[in-house]
């Protein structure tokens, strides 16, 4: 039996339910609360995007299993297992946040596109309510499948910009890999929309569907469980780099007053000289504290 080359275009063809469900994770309004909570709390959240990670790796495995060995999405499983009333609950919730998210992200969408444009989001949400309409009505499942696995790529300009963001690398360590705990409304608020934002029940639903879909052979369980783990730890790094990217303006913006940092390093811009919608603020000034004060407190 002839052995068939493996190439990258082979592989990345094979690629698809568990790359799609991770950048799932990183919709618009994933990435406004990262930059928001990146802002508020600079790396004080940092290693519960850490820990998040494996959470959702182990859901997002499971999911996958799940559609493989059954043949069902994880919906129809419900049903056969638990009856219809839980099944219509579990649609129900599915469907609740799936609407809510589809509002936030339409926003989100509109917002970035008034960062380039100039033009007021609210004249964006219709247009792009029915470029997502008409793909889902007539555009075909796998087509779909086949375009988001490739805007994957785009997610790495996250990852690009939270270098350009120059963080100070030794407190994004220490941040991520020592836990700290705070009393303050920004920090407790930031542990609920970071596992609020991240946990979402459409991610590992979408993973069991496509994965039951394409009816895959038992003998390759192992490899679609992998594929599901890296599209989720793919998803985690953007998740810091959206949160690293933010702490720059944070650090810029919570004490405009401090003296102007060494010629080695890049100086703050003021506020008056920098847009609000600017989506990047490139800054390294040193920090005047491990976990500096939140915007809000700062002007207390």
């Amino acid at each position: 039996m002839r052995s068939v080359p493996v190439t990258i275009g082979r592989v990345v063809r094979r690629l698809g339910p568990g790359l799609v469900s991770g950048a799932s994770d990183n919709d618009p309004t994933t990435v406004a609360t990262l930059a928001i909570i990146g802002a508020s709390t600079v790396y004080g959240l940092a290693w519960l995007v850490v820990l998040i990670i494996p959470m959702l790796a182990v859901v997002q495995a499971i999911a996958s299993r799940v559609g493989a060995v059954s043949k069902k999405g994880l919906q129809d499983c419900i049903r056969y297992r638990y009856g219809r009333l839980l099944s219509l609950a579990a649609l129900f919730a599915v469907m609740t946040v799936n609407i809510v998210t589809l509002a936030a992200d339409l926003e989100g969408g509109g917002a970035a596109l008034q960062i380039m444009t100039g033009i007021d989001y609210r004249w964006f949400v219709v247009p792009l309510a029915a470029l997502a309409a008409v793909g889902l009505v007539l555009g075909r499942a796998g087509s779909i499948t086949n375009v988001l696995k490739y805007l994957t790529i785009i997610f790495f300009a996250y990852v690009a910009t939270a270098f350009f963001a120059h963080p100070n690398w030794i407190e994004v360590l220490r941040g991520s890999l020592l836990p700290h705990l705070e009393k303050s409304p920004a920090y407790v608020s930031g542990v609920i929309a970071l596992l609020g934002t991240t946990l979402t029940s459409y991610a590992y639903v979408w993973q069991s569907v496509e994965t039951s879909q394409a009816r895959p052979p038992l003998r390759r369980i192992a490899l679609l469980q992998t594929e599901a783990v890296v599209g989720i730890v793919l998803a985690g790094i953007i998740f810091g780099s959206s949160s690293s990217r933010a702490e720059r303006r944070s650090a810029c913006t919570t004490n405009p007053s401090r003296p102007l940092p060494t010629r080695q390093s890049h100086s703050c811009p003021s506020p008056e000289s920098t847009p609000v919608s600017s989506s990047l603020s490139v800054c390294s000034a040193p920090h005047s504290s491990r976990y500096p004060s939140s915007p809000g407190r700062a002007r207390t």
